[in-house]
């Protein structure tokens, strides 16, 4: 039970944590540059469009828009001022071609627009599905723009609306990706439509038409300029019930950059403050769960968690009228339900199919003034991860519990960037992605958690300022997939130095190798003749001795640190003294060997009382028996 209400209690507080971004998606049109929507029309269709210019700087350019086709050229234009203007047309379409809406500018100044397009697709022009065989389509396209493939499926007019609501269109029924010109592949993304009533509108009212419609949307975000290959193949088998011909229509998107509007922080403070504050939620929340027929007990529960997020609610509002800047308290709070206030994000999910790793996403950016002054203020770049799990009985609300999924966050701030040189904040994905649903006392639970990357720009002037941003998925290579998308002959010329590289570092190592063995040997060597030294010193006589008034001593100094080189001198048992000058053949530790050999001899046979004549002649002997006649 303990942890049924666990569960529960992440579930109902999973959606107040969501991040609610500004619903308006201006575009920014820059000058020099333009934003543009083309559309593949057939006779019969209606393309419907609408453009809204906020207000520009006077006497910067002039702001145009044209519509044209790729058959018959320009066929509507205007100019338009700097003032905010609102337009919009309905273009019946008399011949097959590609539509392309145009706004473009010139000037110094950047201008925020809204540009919109929408087709209403007449009764010809369908085609079997599902698809048979794999399709392509080659388009010339830059970094930022969006593609996209429609399959319209229109539902006999007799159809009811709770069944259209109530149908479920798969979103594998089309293969969909994009082949760059380096060879890369990039993923396609699927969405679904769904119409009621005449296609292309949605329609609740009780007298309405019946009917509808179903679009499935192929898109993909281009994230490097050139000529582009989408290929379509054949998915997953549709359901009995869908119609057997399908409206393809494609839709080209190219606008650089997004915008937000962004006021002084201090207006922004005010209409905060000056909104009608809510009342405590904790007791009509736990009111519905009731009137919903969720237990008492998980009722109890829930309320103590809604008491807390409407204390924390008032906490935050009454800090809001006492800051003069950007308030990041929210993440000190023990149940942080209230996350930070964003202009742009993006998300990437923490839950899902092991593809969804590869959702890597970046946000770029960079800020500007309509004045033309340099912009002030500071940028955050929120990173953090939402926890949502839809469980079936809980209420629409989320937040997190950090006791028990804590909160990654990160908070790093910026400088303002200028349109030539945008920055760029990369949102990694999650390293291990957790099961997308699991069964829980025979009921699904959901994870639909996610990572948030969101931008919020302090503006602490008394001018509004312009916030670009663009979602980007960069393409990730690693060295050798890289590599495989050079031309073949820069490859052969890179393999064969990396060839060349790699034998000649083994060449250098091996050389340094025998390097290190000679210097090992020297080392030895020297050691072993240092030690041979002094043992030949020993060998030789020490100091001075008297003999009848005279001192006799030797000095013994060999080229080498040892050699053949001996003398010697000592008494005899009878009171002679035997003196001894000696070289023999050769150098260093071989004559040094043999100059030991001698004097041993020599010492044995001098102490046996025998004239000096003998002692020779005995030494000789020996030494011609056990040695060559060179080694002396």
């Amino acid at each position: 039970m303990i942890r049924f209400l666990f569960v529960l209690l992440l579930t109902a507080c999973a959606a107040l944590a969501q991040t609610q971004l500004p619903d308006t998606r201006r575009q920014l049109l820059i000058p020099g540059d333009s934003v543009s929507i083309e559309l593949s029309l057939l006779k019969g269709d209606i393309l419907h469009w609408s453009l809204l210019a906020e207000e520009g700087q006077a006497n910067d350019g002039e702001t145009r828009v044209n519509v044209s086709t790729n058959s018959g050229g320009e066929i509507w234009i205007k100019n338009i001022g700097a003032a905010q203007e609102e337009l919009q047309e309905d273009i019946k379409i008399d011949q097959d071609a590609l539509y392309r809406i145009t706004v473009s500018k010139t000037g110094q100044r950047s201008r925020p627009i809204t540009l919109a397009a929408w087709p209403k697709f007449g009764k010809s022009g369908r085609t079997p599905f599902p698809v048979k065989s794999e399709a392509k389509d080659v388009v010339t396209l830059a970094a930022g723009d969006r593609f996209s493939v429609d399959y319209e499926f229109k539902l006999a007019d007799t159809t009811r609306f709770e069944t259209i609501i109530n149908l479920d269109l798969p979103t594998d029924l089309v293969r969909f990706w994009a082949t760059t010109p380096a060879g890369d592949s990039i993923p396609g993304q699927v969405t679904v439509k769904r119409w009621l009533g005449e296609a292309g509108t949605i329609s609740l009212r009780e007298m309405a038409k019946r009917g509808g419609s179903f679009t499935l949307r192929l898109e993909c975000d281009i994230p490097e300029g050139g000529e582009i290959i989408f290929r379509r193949a054949p998915g997953r088998t549709p359901p009995s019930w869908l119609p057997k011909e399908a409206r393809i229509a494609t839709l080209t998107e190219h606008s650089q950059w997004l915008c937000i509007t962004v006021p002084p922080y201090s207006v922004a403070r005010d209409s905060e403050l000056g909104k009608e504050t809510l009342p405590p939620k904790a007791k009509y929340a736990a009111q519905a769960l009731r009137v919903s027929g969720v237990d008492t007990a998980i009722v109890a529960v829930l309320r103590q968690v809604y008491e807390q997020r409407d204390s924390l609610y008032l906490w935050r509002r009454d800090r809001l009228s006492t800051v003069t800047g950007y308030d990041s308290s929210f993440l000190e709070l023990p149940m942080a339900f209230d996350p930070p206030k964003l202009h742009a994000g993006t998300t990437t999910p923490l839950s899902g199919e092991p593809e969804a790793k590869a959702a890597l996403k970046a946000l770029s950016w960079f800020v500007e003034s309509a004045s033309g002054k340099n912009v002030e203020g500071t940028l955050f770049a929120w990173q953090y991860d939402e926890v949502t799990l839809i469980y079936p009985q809980a209420p629409n609300d989320r937040f997190w519990v950090q006791s028990e999924l804590p909160l990654a966050r990160t908070l790093r701030t910026f400088m303002p960037t200028s349109r030539e040189y945008p920055n760029t904040i990369p949102l990694p994905p999650a390293d291990k992605l957790r099961p997308k649903q699991f069964a829980y006392q025979g009921r699904t639970v959901r994870d639909e958690s996610r990572r948030m990357l969101g931008l919020y720009f302090y503006n602490p002037t008394a001018e509004t300022v312009y916030l670009g941003y663009r979602v980007a998925r960069p393409i990730e290579r690693t060295a050798i997939g890289s590599f495989k998308k050079w031309p073949k002959a820069a490859r052969w010329s890179i393999g064969i130095a990396i060839v060349c590289a790699i034998l000649g570092g083994f060449a250098i190592w091996e050389l340094k190798q025998r390097d290190r063995r000679r210097r090992k040997q020297a080392e030895e060597y020297a050691s072993e003749l240092e030690s041979a030294r002094q043992v030949q010193q020993k060998l030789l006589p020490k100091g001075p001795m008297e003999v009848r008034g005279l001192q006799v001593l030797g000095l013994h100094q060999s080229m080498q640190s040892v050699g053949g080189d001996y003398y010697d001198f000592f008494p005899l048992e009878d009171g002679r003294v035997l003196l001894c000058v000696a070289d023999v053949a050769g150098h260093g530790l071989p004559a040094a060997l043999l100059m030991s050999n001698l004097q041993a001899t020599l010492h044995a046979i001098a102490n046996q009382r025998r004239p000096i004549n003998e002692i020779v002649a005995l030494l000789n002997n020996g030494w011609c028996a056990g040695h060559r006649p060179t080694d002396s």
